[in-house]
Formats: C-alpha cells, sequence, structure tokens
C-alpha cells in the first residue's frame, strides 16, 4: 500500500510522539487497544512476541499485529507456525484494506522465516473474515456454536508452483 510503513513497535518508543501516538491508538475492541497500550512493547523487548505497526505517512498508527512463535500438533508430529497473536485496525481506517495487507505482511514474514503454517484464534464474529484470506477453520463445532473463538490455520504451501518447479 502506498504511503504506510511497517515498522517494529521498538521503534515509535525510540522517538519523542511515539508513546503518544500507541496511546491514542483506538480500534473497536477495548482488549486490543489495552494489549497495545500496556503489554506489546513490553512483550517485545523480552523477545516473547513481535509487535509490528503499520504506520501512515502522517505518522499515524493505522493498525498493528503481534506474532509469536507456535507449533500445531498432529499425529505424531508437532509442527513450527507463526501465530498471529493480534490484529488490529484504527476505527479511522477500517473497511480500508489494511487489515488484509497486514495479512499478506504476515505471510511474507511466515515465508521469509520458513513457516509454511499460520494460526490464529479469530473472534467468532471475524472468522469469515479471515477465510476469506485464506485461512481454515479446524473444528466445525466452534462455528456452529455462534461465539467465543475460533481456532484457524492457514497453509501456505503451494502444490501448483512445486509441481511446475520440478516439471521445468
Amino acid at each position: 500500500m502506498e504511503g504506510v510503513s511497517v515498522e517494529a513497535i521498538e521503534e515509535m518508543y525510540s522517538c519523542d510522539f511515539g508513546w503518544v501516538k500507541v496511546q491514542e491508538f483506538n480500534s473497536d475492541n477495548p482488549s486490543l487497544n489495552r494489549f497495545l497500550h500496556q503489554d506489546a512493547y513490553y512483550h517485545s523487548i523480552e523477545f516473547e512476541a513481535n509487535t509490528s505497526l503499520l504506520i501512515s505517512s502522517e505518522n499515524d498508527i493505522i493498525g498493528y499485529f503481534t506474532l509469536v512463535r507456535s507449533s500445531m500438533d498432529f499425529p505424531n508430529i508437532k509442527v513450527p507456525c507463526l501465530e498471529v497473536a493480534k490484529l488490529a485496525v484504527h476505527l479511522d481506517y477500517q473497511q480500508n484494506g489494511y487489515g488484509s495487507y497486514m495479512i499478506d505482511v504476515i505471510k511474507k514474514v511466515a515465508r521469509q522465516t520458513n513457516h509454511r503454517y499460520i494460526t490464529l484464534d479469530s473472534l467468532y464474529s471475524q472468522w469469515c473474515w479471515y477465510y476469506k484470506h485464506g485461512f481454515m477453520y479446524i473444528k466445525q463445532e466452534e462455528i456452529e456454536n455462534e461465539s467465543g473463538y475460533v481456532y484457524m490455520y492457514c497453509d501456505l504451501y503451494d502444490e501448483n508452483i512445486s509441481n511446475d518447479f520440478l516439471e521445468e
């Protein structure tokens, strides 16, 4: 997207106005706001999670996402994956494609760090949005419950690309 950049949260705290900008962030979810305001920086400097901010050309925080190394359990094997622990877009920027842009950035990070799978716990109200972005739900019961969270994953493996490469 033009006019935006992705920055580590540490970068915002290193400039004079950064703390204020972080505290001004407001999505429609108080829990996501609270995490960014109070916990994200600490988790990043302690290497527990990494929060990246989507910054406008005016230095406003458009949104953020937090990634954590995790794993998926399959029968007889545990596979490393990248977990989207948090993802939020500021109220003023919602419905403009910024969430989709952040998902694309997350997929790029996963590929660059050799993670085939991305996982997340979606709010029930948002699972269809993630589904449209390539995430699959694991348990049908979570969809039928219509409340709470839906555990989802995205498999970045593309068999067509592998086949095309092997045929050349």
